[in-house]
């Protein structure tokens, strides 16, 4: 028989991720498994003003597209400017990559996860919503990388050329094809 995979649990002042004890300041990382959207931010020396304004302050949302490789853009008012992080579901496990069907008129959630960089402990958790638009445009663009060729060289190139044209991640928000302020926030 076969051992089922331990569940992953989120709590406030545990573990991101067992067995890591930090991550790098400034690190991002867009996460997509099981239909579900999460960021990971990961910000070092965090005060308990940065918690309250992850927690309450209003989260921007944006995609800028090229190609195939779509990169998510993020900025949390009164925390953080424009960052980005690019995605590709060619890039998540094989079992997380089924992308689940989209229902017209909905809106995808996005988790948002604040991880102390020096500790790797969870200080913050929210949920926000792309409107029904970004949340449309999000599953086309998805299924459109499923149904392309994917070659691993072709995306890094890819990625490295956005990143020598827009070397700021507000100079990328500039040139989305969608920016907006998530909603639905909780």
């Amino acid at each position: 028989m076969q051992e089922s995979a331990k569940p992953w649990v989120l709590a406030l002042d545990q573990p991101f991720m067992e067995g890591i004890a930090n991550w790098p300041d400034g690190r991002f990382e867009y996460r997509y498994f099981g239909g579900h959207h999460m960021l990971q931010l990961c910000l070092g020396k965090l005060s308990e003003r940065d918690i309250a304004a992850f927690v309450r302050g209003q989260v921007h949302v944006g995609f800028y597209l090229r190609q195939a490789v779509l990169f998510i853009l993020f900025k949390i008012e009164h925390l953080m400017d424009w960052s980005d992080q690019a995605f590709t579901l060619h890039l998540v496990t094989p079992e997380d990559r089924e992308l689940l069907p989209h229902v017209p008129g909905t809106h995808q959630a996005l988790s948002l996860v604040l991880v102390e960089a020096e500790s790797g402990l969870v200080k913050g958790m929210r949920l926000v919503t792309y409107s029904k638009h970004a949340s449309a445009l999000l599953h086309r663009i998805l299924q459109q990388q499923l149904e392309s060729p994917f070659d691993a060289d072709r995306h890094a190139a890819l990625v490295a050329e956005v990143y020598r044209q827009y070397p700021h991640s507000r100079l990328l928000a500039k040139a989305a094809i969608l920016i907006e302020k998530g909603g639905g926030q909780q």
